[in-house]
C-alpha cells in the first residue's frame, strides 16, 4: 500500500491568530489546510496537568484540502514546558476531492494523544510537523489557554445626539485568558446585544472578537442608558456594558417677511418665510399657519424649507399684527414671529429694492455686464421716482420709475468694467422724493480677459511662380479668447526669425480678419514664414504661432524661334528683288530685345540688322529684301545673332535658305574637298528652291559649289576667279 507523507499546516479552531511557524514551509508540496469554524475558536484547556482527565478542548476537527494526495498521513505532539510527548497520528477521513477530515485519536493510549475529548493542560504546547520520506521537517506551534472565567466588553462611540440620529458603535471582548505567550484570548462568534431605550439590536463578535453596531438615538431628549451584553455559551461567560447619552433637544427656527407693510383695506398681501431643524435638516411638511385679525390662512414647509401665502388685510384701518406660527408633529416641535401690518386710508407710496441680478456674475474686461432689479411700490399711493446705478459710489446710469400700490417693476443697466473689483449700487428714489432711499449693493469681481490667437494655413494667389512675381499670401487671424489681442504679425523669409515685413495686428474678441502680405519672387526655392506676436506679449494666449508655405520660383527666360521663311520669287534672275519673309516667336516667360540679322553666304557676312523687341508670346513676322549678284546664294537669317539674349534653347533662333537663280545647271561640278563632295550632290538632289532651319550647328554649310550652265571647264574656271 501507497502511502503518501504530505507537508503540514494545520490551522486550528481559529487558530490562525495562534501559529508560530518556526521555518518557513508555505512552499512544500503547495498543500493547504482550512480550519472547520466552531465555538469556540481559540484552544482552551483544562486546568488539570493530568491531561487524561481534562474538559474542554478545541482542537478536535480539522478540516484539510489536499492537492494530489491519495493517503495522507499528518502528526503532532503536545509539550509541556520542554517535556514534549511523542508523535500521535491525526484520524484521516476522505470527503470527497482533495478534502479530508481530521480528528484527534480518541484512543488515548499513547503518549501525545491527549483524552478522548481532544483536550490539553492549559499553557501547553502543540507543535504540528510536516514528516517527509527523510523525516526532516518544518515544525508549527501554538499554546493552549487557560479556560476563561470572565470577559470585558469595550466600547467607543459619540455620547451626544440629536432624536432618531444614527449611533455608530464599534467594540470588541476579551475573555480574562492569555497563553504564555501573553497573546489575549478573545470572545469569538459570540452575540452581541444593544439596548437603548426601548429598542434592542443584535450582532455578533468576529474572529478577532471585534463587533460594530449601528442605532438610533431615542426621539425624546435627555440622558438615556445604553446597555451592551455579550453571551458565550460555551463557557457559560455573559458580560455587560453600560453608557449614558445625551439626546439634545431640536429646535425649529422661523423667519417670515411681508411684502408690503402699510396696504389699504382688504388689500392682499404676500407672506413668506423658511423653516428650518437645529441639526441642520428640514422640516418637509411642517404646518404653517397665519392668523390675521382672527382670520387663518394655513400652508406647509416645501422640500426646501420654505412656504408662502396670500393672506387679506382687514376691512378696517387700524394697526394690526400677523402671526406666523409653524408646528412640527415628527418631534412635536412650535415656534412663532409676528409682522407688522398698517391698515390705513393715506396714500403714501412705500419704494422698495427688492433684488438684484447681474450677469454675467463674473465678468471679463470688456464684457457686457447686464444689470437688473426689481423695485417694488409696497405702499397705498403711487410714486414716480428715480432709480440709479452706481459703481464704488458714482453714479453711472438713471432709469425713472411710476409705480401704483402693490406694483414691482424690473429696471435693467448695461455697464462695461475694466478688471477690478466693484460695489455695484441699485438705489431706489436716489433723490429721497418719496421719503427714504432703498439701496441693494453687491460686491462684483471683473477679471482681466485673454485672447486666444489662431491663424489658417497660408494660401497663395499664383498656381506657378517665375521670378519677379509679386506673390500674395494671405491668411486669416481668429481671436476665439475673451480679450482684445494686440501683437506684430511678420512675414520671414528663409527662416522664421529673417524678418522681411510687419504688420501691427489688434483683434477684436470673436473676430475674425484676413492678413495680406506681399513677397517678390525670386529665382529658387523658399520657405516664408508668418510668424504672430514675435515680442511674446501674449504669452500662450497666441494658439498658432507660426505657419509656413515653401514655394519654387522658376526663371523668368526668353525663347527665340523662327518658323516659315518663305523666299519669293522662287528661282529669281541675278539682280531680281527677292523677298524673304520669316516669322520670329518669343515663346518664353520674359520680353526678350535682340538684333535680327540677314547674312549673305556667310554667318559673319551680315548685310542688313533688325532691332526687335517682343513680349512673352509675341510673334512679328519680317520682310527682308535682297538681291542677288550670283547664280547661287547661302542667305541666314538669325535671330538674336549677338548672342544678347539668355534663352532656354540657343539652336532653334536661325534660318536658312539656299538661292538658286535661273543661271543654274543641272551639270555638276566636282567638289574638291570631302565636304563639297556632299553638298553637289544634295543641292543636286533637292532641286532649286531649298530651305534649310538650322537646328542648332546640326547642319553646317561651310563651303559649296554652285552649279550653273556652261561646261565644266567653264565652272572650275569661274570658281578659279571666284
Amino acid at each position: 500500500m501507497n502511502r503518501t507523507i504530505t507537508i503540514l499546516i494545520i490551522l486550528g479552531l481559529a487558530m490562525t491568530a495562534l501559529v508560530h511557524p518556526i521555518a518557513n514551509a508555505t512552499d512544500l508540496n503547495q498543500q493547504e489546510f482550512i480550519s472547520d469554524h466552531t465555538n469556540p475558536n481559540y484552544p482552551f484547556g483544562h486546568t488539570n496537568p493530568d491531561y487524561e482527565n481534562g474538559h474542554g478542548g478545541s482542537i478536535i476537527e480539522l478540516v484539510a484540502e489536499l492537492e494530489g494526495v491519495t493517503e495522507p498521513f499528518i502528526y503532532y505532539q503536545w509539550c509541556i514546558g520542554d517535556i514534549c510527548f511523542g508523535f500521535a497520528e491525526f484520524e484521516m477521513t476522505h470527503q470527497g476531492g482533495n478534502t479530508w477530515n481530521l480528528t484527534l485519536d480518541g484512543s488515548a493510549t499513547i503518549p501525545g494523544a491527549a483524552s478522548s475529548d481532544g483536550s490539553f493542560p492549559q499553557n501547553s504546547k502543540i507543535e504540528y510537523r510536516y514528516i517527509d520520506d527523510s523525516w526532516e521537517s518544518d515544525w508549527f506551534e501554538f499554546y493552549v489557554f487557560p479556560p476563561p472565567e470572565d470577559a470585558t466588553i469595550y466600547s467607543e462611540h459619540e455620547h451626544e445626539f440629536y432624536p432618531d440620529e444614527d449611533i455608530f458603535i464599534t467594540g470588541s471582548v476579551e475573555y480574562d485568558s492569555t497563553d504564555d505567550q501573553d497573546n489575549q484570548a478573545m470572545m469569538e462568534n459570540s452575540p452581541v446585544t444593544v439596548t437603548l431605550g426601548e429598542d434592542t439590536w443584535n450582532v455578533n463578535t468576529d474572529r478577532n472578537g471585534n463587533f460594530s453596531a449601528t442605532v438610533k438615538a431615542p426621539l425624546t431628549s435627555g440622558e438615556h442608558v445604553m446597555n451592551i451584553i455579550a453571551v458565550n455559551d460555551t463557557w457559560g461567560i455573559t458580560t455587560y456594558y453600560e453608557s449614558s447619552i445625551t439626546v439634545i433637544e431640536l429646535e425649529i427656527s422661523l423667519e417670515a417677511e411681508s411684502n408690503q407693510t402699510s396696504v389699504l383695506p382688504g388689500q392682499t398681501v404676500s407672506v413668506t418665510g423658511s423653516a428650518i431643524l437645529s441639526d441642520g435638516t428640514i422640516p418637509e411638511g411642517a404646518d404653517v399657519t397665519m392668523d390675521l385679525d382672527d382670520s387663518y390662512w394655513y400652508t406647509s414647509v416645501d422640500v426646501n424649507g420654505e412656504f408662502e401665502k396670500d393672506i387679506t388685510a382687514p376691512d378696517t384701518t387700524g394697526d394690526y399684527v400677523i402671526t406666523v406660527e409653524v408646528y412640527y408633529e415628527t418631534y412635536e416641535l412650535f415656534n412663532s414671529t409676528e409682522l407688522p401690518l398698517q391698515v390705513t386710508e393715506l396714500n403714501e407710496p412705500d419704494i422698495r429694492v427688492l433684488s438684484m441680478v447681474i450677469d454675467p456674475d463674473e465678468p471679463l474686461e470688456g464684457e457686457l455686464i447686464d444689470i437688473s432689479s426689481a423695485i417694488t411700490n409696497s405702499g397705498t399711493a403711487s410714486g414716480t421716482f428715480d432709480t440709479s446705478l452706481s459703481v464704488d459710489g458714482v453714479p453711472e446710469e438713471w432709469r425713472k420709475l411710476a409705480l401704483t400700490p402693490g406694483q414691482t417693476a424690473q429696471v435693467d443697466f448695461t455697464i462695461i468694467l475694466a478688471p477690478g473689483e466693484y460695489e455695484i449700487l441699485i438705489t431706489a428714489d436716489h433723490n429721497a422724493t418719496l421719503g427714504d432711499p432703498s439701496e441693494m449693493s453687491r460686491i462684483l469681481t471683473v477679471k482681466e480677459a485673454y485672447p486666444e490667437i489662431r491663424m489658417s494655413d497660408i494660401e497663395v494667389n499664383l498656381p506657378e511662380i517665375f521670378e519677379g512675381d509679386s506673390v500674395v499670401l494671405s491668411l486669416n487671424i481668429n481671436n476665439t479668447g475673451k480679450g482684445i489681442g494686440s501683437f506684430d504679425l511678420v512675414l520671414s523669409v528663409g527662416r522664421s526669425d529673417n524678418y522681411t515685413r510687419w504688420i501691427k495686428i489688434d483683434i477684436e474678441p470673436e473676430e475674425d480678419i484676413e492678413i495680406e502680405f506681399t513677397w517678390d519672387a525670386v529665382r529658387g526655392t523658399h520657405r516664408l514664414w508668418v510668424v504672430a506676436d514675435t515680442n511674446s506679449t501674449l504669452g500662450d494666449h497666441v494658439i498658432d504661432r507660426e505657419r509656413n508655405v515653401t514655394l519654387s520660383v522658376a526663371p523668368r527666360i526668353a525663347e527665340l524661334i523662327i518658323s516659315n521663311l518663305r523666299v519669293t520669287p522662287d528661282k529669281p534672275r541675278v539682280g531680281d528683288l527677292v523677298n524673304l519673309d520669316v516669322r520670329i516667336t518669343n515663346h518664353g516667360n520674359k520680353e526678350a530685345s535682340f538684333d535680327a540679322a540677314l547674312s549673305v553666304d556667310y554667318m559673319d557676312n551680315v548685310t542688313r540688322w533688325i532691332n526687335i523687341s517682343l513680349a512673352s508670346q509675341e510673334s512679328v513676322t519680317l520682310n527682308i529684301p535682297f538681291i542677288p549678284v550670283s547664280t547661287y546664294h547661302l542667305l541666314w537669317v538669325s535671330a538674336d545673332h549677338n548672342n544678347s539674349v539668355e534663352e532656354i534653347n540657343k539652336y532653334n533662333n536661325r534660318a536658312a535658305h539656299i538661292l538658286l537663280t535661273e543661271g543654274w545647271s543641272e551639270e555638276v561640278t566636282e567638289p574638291e574637298d570631302s565636304a563639297a563632295g556632299l553638298i553637289g550632290p544634295f543641292l543636286y538632289m533637292v532641286g532649286a528652291n531649298l530651305t534649310v532651319v538650322l537646328l542648332g550647328s546640326l547642319i553646317l554649310i561651310y563651303y559649296y559649289k554652285k552649279v550653273v550652265k556652261g561646261t565644266k571647264e567653264e565652272v572650275m574656271a569661274d570658281e578659279s576667279e571666284k
